[in-house]
């Protein structure tokens, strides 16, 4: 059996194929954390560089994977399943590469003590460096090669974006509220690479072989005016873009601190936060309708509505404790309801922050159908946009 990937049959199995891909990968955020964790230590400094490594990795699988979609005559379907299968094989390998680091950290600690920031950083790239690398090559590979043209691309990206991310906040919670818990942190990350070996099989036998879903070769000319300086319009979007990171991250630490004053400091607490904040963003993208008639207006109204709605997050932020506390004396914390405790928090935050969050969400598929100039560049547009929006997601992440 072959599936077109561009026929709505195979749309819709793309889109599902991607929900799973992005709930495994934040499947392997959490059990990742938790790994580096007992060799890095549980401090906030530590913390931090495993999300900028984290982060960086993408940022970079961005950047690559977009560059290479455009000079590459690849099938990219097949890319996108070889992407999923790499990780499929990391997630074998991981435990065997833990087990190598864990004398390394003790000995590299040894020699140049226990506050360096450099072993730090260089034991979590070691680890996660390459995963988080190939993750970076969904989201360029699909665009480019799901597209049939330029105007359907922007519509097209945002429902790869949102599903991707939707799956990420299942992926969340199925880690920290169940898998982890339940299973551990190996188990939990063999889990995951099964459903990355899942997809990859199901991309490459029912779809990666349709034809060739290829990107034609840009000529030497076109490379050439490729270097030029950017224009002010595209420069803006970029900046756009990297400011977008930059602040969505830092209002996702501030809330995840927000959260642990309200209910208490738990990995749950965190677990919850960060699911409300990727669903938010996924929700925002799959809400976009009819974006080929948006513009720059748009853009800057999207940019208002959300400085105004962190206003009232501001303004509002002091009584969240108490509501939290409601909810607690309501529930009384006892075990038999934690879960349904858990559900009622869920929504308290979730009617708080899915307004933010959405117009957050729909910032970068705004910057991308602003920005797309050619077919045969979508991808390396992607990979641009999304690897200046990560930077700036490293930074916000480490100065919030």
């Amino acid at each position: 059996m072959r599936i077109d990937p561009k026929s709505q049959m195979g749309r819709r199995t793309i889109y599902l194929l991607l929900f799973l891909s992005g709930a495994a990968g934040l499947i392997y955020q959490v059990v990742w954390h938790k790994y580096l964790s007992i060799l890095l230590g549980a401090q906030a400094r530590a913390t931090a560089v495993v999300l900028a490594i984290f982060l960086a990795g993408i940022s970079a699988g961005y950047m690559s994977f977009g560059r290479w979609s455009r000079w590459k005559k690849w099938n990219l379907i097949t890319a996108f399943s070889v992407v999923e299968f790499g990780l499929f094989l990391w997630a074998l390998m991981f435990p065997f590469l833990f087990s190598l680091a864990l004398p390394a950290t003790s000995y590299l600690y040894g020699v140049f003590g226990v506050e360096s920031l450099v072993i730090d950083a260089f034991i979590s790239v070691c680890l996660i460096g390459v995963p988080t690398f190939l993750m970076g090559g969904t989201l360029p590979l699909l665009t480019q090669g799901l597209a049939q043209d330029l105007d359907e691309a922007s519509g097209t990206h945002a429902k790869i974006y949102g599903f991707n991310t939707v799956g990420a906040c299942f992926g969340s919670l199925l880690a920290g509220y169940f898998l982890v818990p339940l299973v551990g942190l190996s188990q939990s990350a063999f889990m995951a690479g099964g459903i990355n070996l899942l997809v990859a099989m199901a991309t490459y036998f029912l779809m990666g072989r349709h034809g060739r879903v290829q990107v034609p070769e840009i000529q030497s000319q076109e490379k050439t005016t490729s270097k030029a300086p950017l224009s002010p319009h595209t420069a803006a979007l970029f900046v756009v873009g990297f400011c977008s990171g930059f602040y969505v991250l830092s209002l996702e630490t501030i809330l995840i601190r927000l959260m642990g004053l309200s209910t208490g400091s738990s990995s749950y607490s965190f677990t919850l936060i960060v699911s409300i904040f990727v669903f938010g963003l996924g929700i925002g993208s799959l809400m976009v309708k009819r974006i080929a008639s948006y513009s720059e207006w748009q853009l800057t109204l999207n940019q208002i509505g959300i400085s105004a709605t962190l206003v009232l997050l501001y303004l509002t932020g002091d009584s969240w404790s108490y509501w939290a506390h409601l909810a607690r004396i309501m529930f009384r914390d006892s075990i038999e309801n934690f879960y349904v405790y858990q559900f009622v928090l869920g929504l308290l935050f979730m009617a708080i922050l899915v307004v933010p969050v959405g117009l957050c969400g729909l910032t970068l598929p705004l910057c991308f159908h602003l920005l797309k100039d050619r077919k045969e560049t979508l991808g390396y547009r992607v990979g641009q946009l999304y690897g200046l929006n990560t930077v700036g997601g490293v930074l916000g992440a480490l100065l919030g």
